[in-house]
């Protein structure tokens, strides 16, 4: 089975591996701020704890690996997106967190300097779109 690959001007983003599907939560599955619903009525619920990785190579063979969760912060009824890698230049911890997977996904890959002609749907950036997981 080949492995699909998003080639990028500047690197590769790699297939999305996940970790954790999270804690399952019935109050909160109750509350519409915990569903993402598509036109096409797909819809997804979004776990708390959930934790996807999605490998990134960039063109000087430096590698890294995006972490992405939804968190629940105290306070705040909705979800909230986490994005966190290591910039593969600096060295430094890029942390991003977002009302919105798109959002997250989109801002980590700006931050490090990751220029692509895709815009990325959260959903997919996340995993939330793969079948063991929808």
């Amino acid at each position: 089975m080949s492995r699909k690959h998003y080639r990028l001007s500047n690197g590769i983003v790699g297939r999305v591996s996940v970790i954790s599907l999270g804690e399952i939560n019935e109050e909160m599955s109750k509350q519409m701020s915990w569903w993402h619903f598509e036109r096409t009525g797909k819809h997804y619920r979004y776990q708390p704890g959930f934790h996807s990785k999605r490998p990134v190579t960039f063109p000087d063979g430096t590698k890294s690996g995006i972490d992405c969760r939804v968190v629940r912060l105290d306070n705040v009824i909705a979800p909230r997106f986490k994005c966190t890698a290591t910039h593969p230049k600096t060295g430094l911890l890029v942390d991003v967190i977002e009302s919105s997977a798109s959002a997250a996904a989109n801002k980590i890959l700006d931050l490090l300097d990751v220029n692509t002609n895709k815009r990325w749907s959260g959903p997919e950036f996340f995993g939330f779109t793969k079948p063991d997981v929808a």
